[in-house]
């Protein structure tokens, strides 16, 4: 699967996520959405708009110096329970990633998890996991492109 879609606006991309996050079908196993895309091209207002559609209640920043932020989801009517952001950028092996509790995390089907910086951690994640790439078309203007992970672009 591969749809595209064009931003104008930090509240089109903003939207734009809580189109694609509402059309994912649920699964046994945690939901992954890996992003890419250059440094400011839209990734951390792109998962604001996902905990904006889960109803997160917290302000969402880039988990940069963190690396993992995880959020409660507060509407009763989502299908997911947890909402965790995380950013791969300072992360340089899987044994990093596998240290935030990772192994866990991905088994259990309430929760929803953004990797900002997924290609590169691509070598541990899921095969079903939901490739969001942004590219940057101007000062306001982002090329959003969904793909599954078989065809996952070649970085």
């Amino acid at each position: 699967m591969k749809k595209e879609f064009f931003s104008k606006s930090p509240e089109d991309t903003k939207e734009i996520a809580k189109k694609i996050i509402e059309k994912i079908p649920n699964t046994k196993k945690a939901k992954i959405l890996a992003l890419t895309g250059d440094l400011g091209a839209g990734k951390t207002n792109f998962t604001q708009g996902v905990g904006e559609f889960l109803g997160v209640k917290r302000t969402i920043t880039s988990p940069t110096f963190v690396l993992m932020k995880k959020y409660k989801v507060d509407q009763e009517d989502q299908k997911y329970s947890n909402f965790f952001h995380l950013d791969c950028y300072r992360i340089h092996s899987k044994e990093e990633l596998l240290d935030l509790g990772w192994s866990e995390m991905i088994t259990k089907h309430e929760n929803l998890i953004l990797l900002e910086w997924g290609e590169r951690v691509k070598d541990i994640l899921p095969e079903d996991t939901v490739w969001v790439i942004i590219d940057t078309k101007g000062k306001n203007k982002r090329k959003i492109t969904v793909i599954l992970k078989e065809d996952e672009p070649k970085k």
